[in-house]
């Protein structure tokens, strides 16, 4: 991420548009996550805050969201750890904006069927998913936000797809 002498740098009028773009997009990340909107947009400034100060040496020819989500997601775990709070995901988190937080995902019409299927399946196993595929954590992530081994989060990942799977099916069903 950060720019040699031969690598773009950014300029610094570019801020203010990042910021503006990318702080909404954070906040709709950590909220899920945190459970609290005011903490989620601390946590996103704060993430905003250490970019602005290694905004002179990025590299431009690198995509920025990455970064943020990594030191977003690392910034929210490392305050739920120091609270004792333990990493939680409730299927009535889903942002307004959608499953991913995109402004372009929107609920379907099979939402409510992927909601029950979802209450259905273990917590954990719940936590694991949403971690994963809503949240993009990578799998070394999930395994340090829940505190497991990476082969354990990427087994316990794995389970949690074929639960979801065989609630999803009996959800639709019964619909």
């Amino acid at each position: 991420m950060a720019a040699t002498d031969d690598c773009p740098r950014a300029p610094k009028d570019r801020f203010p548009d990042l910021y503006r773009d990318h702080l909404p997009r954070l906040i709709r990340l950590l909220v899920p996550v945190l459970r609290d909107r005011t903490l989620a947009e601390d946590v996103a400034q704060e993430t905003m805050s250490r970019l602005m100060t290694r905004f002179e040496s990025l590299d431009v020819s690198t995509p920025l969201w990455p970064w943020l989500k990594t030191v977003a997601m690392r910034l929210a775990i490392d305050h739920l750890r120091q609270s004792g709070r333990e990493i939680s995901y409730e299927p009535h988190d889903v942002p307004d904006e959608g499953l991913g937080g995109r402004e372009d995902d929107h609920w379907c019409e099979e939402g409510p069927q992927i909601v029950a299927a979802l209450r259905g399946i273990p917590k954990r196993q719940r936590q694991a998913l949403a971690l994963r595929y809503l949240q993009d954590l990578d799998p070394a992530e999930v395994a340090t936000a829940l505190n497991l081994s990476k082969g354990a989060s990427e087994q316990l990942v794995f389970r949690a797809r074929r639960s979801m799977s065989r609630e999803y099916g009996t959800s639709r069903r019964s619909a």
